[in-house]
């Protein structure tokens, strides 16, 4: 059940950037987008969410420290989002590091936010904690 919520969280991510981007490219651009794209990116944005939720599946693999986690995680997620990027032609092959990069800055956002998620929990789950050791004394 964890680890299919967590491919949930992984399309809700997915599907916000992905129409963030989208949003930000037809402003800037003033484009018109027909239904047939805006479904597209749907769909893409849908495939990269559950594929980026599988490759977070590294994270339960205890063996290996956190750096080579985050490693194996970033590859896996470049890999998917080059490979929805070029399926959605969301970029030039001649900007592959620009893409890298703004994928970067999503990444670390993201990692930070979820830091930011657990320590707020790790300190409410110490008050809890902390209050039954003062109701058992």
């Amino acid at each position: 059940m964890k680890r299919l919520q967590g491919i949930f969280i992984s399309i809700g991510i997915s599907m916000f950037c992905s129409y963030f981007i989208f949003a930000l490219s037809v402003y800037f651009h003033n484009e018109v987008v027909a239904g047939a794209e805006i479904i597209e990116e749907f769909l893409i944005a849908l495939g990269l969410g559950v594929a980026i939720g599988l490759v977070n599946f590294i994270f339960s693999v205890e063996r290996l420290s956190l750096s080579t986690q985050l490693i194996i995680h970033f590859t896996g997620v470049s890999i998917c989002v080059l490979c929805a990027g070029y399926i959605g032609s969301w970029y030039e092959v001649s900007t592959v590091v620009t893409v890298v990069s703004i994928m970067l800055v999503i990444y670390v956002l993201v990692w930070l936010f979820f830091m930011y998620v657990v320590r707020s929990q790790v300190v409410t789950l110490n008050k809890m904690i902390r209050q039954k050791r003062r109701g058992m004394r």
